[in-house]
């Protein structure tokens, strides 16, 4: 078993909270945060958006990544600045057994697929931490569920 599979697999145990039916389990906390964020956007709150790692990695509201790299003076429409961000297009499941990773936001990306874009704040939906595999070619990104 591979460190990224055993990382994609304790993500699912954290959602079962105890023995008896986990699989029920698991679909009520994807309802559970499908309901939460339904209720109150997951936009980035009004603090600075950190450029260095580890903490400048977004998932996208289109499922897509992305690295914030610097914070330019273009102005988006309600005044805030926009960031230069190395988005990951095509991202793909990390696992697809016992369900897709994607569903619990783990995912992962080619490098080669990636390209500069600017961005608004707006659309960083969730924050998350990035690691790359040992050949450099591929990131992963785990959201990070909870706020602290």
């Amino acid at each position: 078993m591979t460190l990224l599979n055993l990382a994609a697999l304790t993500c699912v145990e954290d959602l079962v909270r105890c023995g008896k039916n986990p699989l029920t389990q698991v679909v009520k906390r994807f309802h559970e945060l499908d309901s939460a964020s339904a209720s109150t956007k997951q936009t980035c709150p009004k603090y600075s958006i950190p450029v260095n790692r580890p903490d400048n990695t977004f998932i996208l509201a289109d499922d897509s990544c992305c690295e914030v790299v610097a914070e330019t003076n273009d102005s988006d429409d309600d005044g805030s600045n926009k960031f230069l961000c190395r988005a990951y297009t095509m991202s793909e499941p990390v696992f697809v057994e016992p369900c897709d990773s994607r569903l619990i936001r783990v995912c992962k990306a080619s490098v080669e697929n990636s390209r500069m874009k600017l961005l608004s704040r707006s659309c960083l939906y969730r924050q998350a931490i990035m690691t790359t595999k040992s050949n450099g070619k591929e990131a992963v990104f785990f959201a990070v569920l909870h706020e602290l």
